[in-house]
């Protein structure tokens, strides 16, 4: 599971600011600010050599705040090497249990964008085309392929602010 790593920082050597996963958050582990030309390539490249901590104004002036925010709470360990980590563990252990409730997580995150693969969805609709039913029936299907029904669950997922809980 090799996306499921992180990078813990040591002296930040050979870990690249831009395409390494070093950022603890969420499945990306990776700044969300745009390069826009930046010439800074490694983690050691953001660390004062005098202190051994983060350079904190060349981070805030590099990074968006919320990147900034989480690189400065990150720990440096000057004199220690980098090391890859479990990211779904505080101690960056592997165990089952997390690997158990990752593959959960995706698979109800799968299940949620629409349960129907193409080809089925292909069939549905031409089948629905085809057959002799009223025209609000074939509009349904036409719907009910697409996952477009106004229900509050997909009313959310376009941006609506609401409860999707049952009333």
């Amino acid at each position: 599971m090799k996306l499921d790593i992180i990078w813990r920082i040591g002296d930040g050597r050979d870990i690249k600011i831009w395409s390494d996963p070093w950022i603890p958050r969420g499945t990306l582990r990776r700044p969300t600010t745009t390069r826009r030309g930046n010439i800074l390539t490694y983690v050691a490249d953001l660390i004062d050599p005098a202190s051994g901590s983060w350079d904190v104004e060349l981070v805030k002036d590099v990074f968006w705040e919320e990147d900034a925010d989480i690189i400065l709470a990150l720990p440096v360990h000057e004199g220690r090497d980098n090391f890859l980590a479990w990211h779904f563990n505080e101690h960056g252990i592997f165990c089952v249990k997390s690997a158990y409730k990752i593959c959960r997580d995706d698979l109800l995150r799968k299940k949620d964008k629409g349960s129907l693969q193409e080809g089925a969805k292909v069939k549905l609709i031409q089948s629905g085309r085809r057959s002799n039913c009223p025209n609000k029936v074939k509009h349904f299907i036409w719907r009910f392929a697409h996952n477009s029904h106004p229900l509050r669950k997909n009313l959310e997922r376009r941006g609506m602010k609401l409860d999707t809980k049952c009333l």
